[in-house]
C-alpha cells in the first residue's frame, strides 16, 4: 500500500523506482499488484510492461516487449490520432523495432498519398542518436496530456544499449512525463547488470527500494493464510505453518510452493 501511494505520487514528480531483490522475494508479484491498481484506479494512465530475458538476443531487449505492447496500444487507435504521436522520422524506429513497420504500413493504407518521411542514416553513430532521438519524441508526444508507466522485469539481464535507450527516455530536462518501475537482482558477476550499473547510466530522479526476506513470523502468517480453506485440519494448520515459515528461508515463492 506504502509503495502504491509512492507509485501515485511518482506519476506527479516523474519520479522512477527499481525494486532489488533476490528470485523468488515477490518483486514480480508486487509489480503486477501494482500495474493492476493503476489500471483499477487510473484508467486513463497508459501502462507499458515488459520483460527481460537472459538468453534473448534482439537489439535493445529490454524494451522489446514495452515496444510490441505500445504498438497494439497504437492499433486501436484512429490514423490520425497515432499520426499526431508519431514522430515523422518514424521509420528509424522501424528500423530498430520491426513491430513498428505494421505501424506504418497501416498508416499509409488509410492515407494514399501521404507518406511518412523515408529517412537512411548509413553512420551507425548518427543513426543510434537519431534513434534515441525519436524513440524520446514518441514518448514525449504520447505523455502530453497524460503521464505514461512503463513496467520492465528482470532489468538485470538488460543489455548496456537498452540500459542507455532507457536513460535517453528518462534523462532531464524535459523528460517525457513517464514513470519507470523496473526490478532487478542484486547480481554483480556474469553478463547481469547490477543496481550500480544501472544506476551509472540513469541520470534521472530515482529511488532504489530492497526486498528483504520476510521474517520468521511473517513467513508462518502468510504460510497459515494460504493453509486456511485447505484440507489440512484446523489443528494441524499452526505446526505445519511453523515448519514451512523455517524451511522457506523467508521467500515467499517457496512459502507458497511448500
Amino acid at each position: 500500500e506504502a509503495l502504491h501511494r509512492m507509485v501515485l505520487a511518482g506519476l506527479l514528480a516523474r519520479g522512477h523506482i527499481l525494486l532489488e531483490g533476490l528470485p523468488g522475494l515477490g518483486k514480480t508479484a508486487l509489480l503486477d499488484e501494482l500495474q493492476r491498481r493503476i489500471v483499477l484506479r487510473a484508467p486513463h494512465v497508459p501502462v507499458f510492461a515488459g520483460r527481460c530475458y537472459e538468453r534473448e538476443l534482439v537489439p535493445f531487449k529490454a524494451l522489446d516487449e514495452v515496444i510490441d505492447n505500445l504498438t497494439h496500444q497504437l492499433d486501436a487507435l484512429p490514423s490520425e490520432v497515432v499520426r499526431a504521436i508519431l514522430p515523422k522520422d518514424v521509420r528509424i524506429l522501424a528500423q530498430a523495432f520491426p513491430v513498428f513497420h505494421n505501424v506504418v504500413a497501416s498508416i499509409a493504407e488509410s492515407e494514399a498519398g501521404d507518406t511518412l518521411d523515408t529517412v537512411f542514416i548509413a553512420d551507425p553513430q548518427q543513426q543510434r542518436a537519431a534513434l534515441f532521438s525519436c524513440l524520446r519524441a514518441l514518448f514525449t508526444n504520447l505523455a502530453r496530456y497524460r503521464p505514461l508507466v512503463v513496467v520492465i522485469h528482470d532489468l538485470q539481464w538488460a543489455d548496456r544499449d537498452s540500459v542507455a535507450l532507457i536513460a535517453e527516455l528518462t534523462r532531464p530536462p524535459e523528460a517525457p512525463p513517464m514513470m519507470l518501475l523496473a526490478t532487478l537482482r542484486p547480481v554483480e558477476h556474469g553478463n547481469a547488470l547490477s543496481y550500480q550499473a544501472v544506476a551509472r547510466y540513469l541520470a534521472c530522479e530515482r529511488r532504489q527500494l530492497v526486498i528483504e526476506p520476510l521474517s520468521v513470523s511473517s513467513a508462518r502468517e502468510l504460510a497459515h493464510a494460504l493453509l486456511e480453506g485447505t484440507s489440512v485440519s484446523g489443528g494441524e494448520v499452526a505446526t505445519l505453518a511453523q515448519a514451512v515459515a523455517e524451511e522457506s528461508l523467508g521467500l515467499p515463492y517457496f512459502v507458497e510452493l511448500l
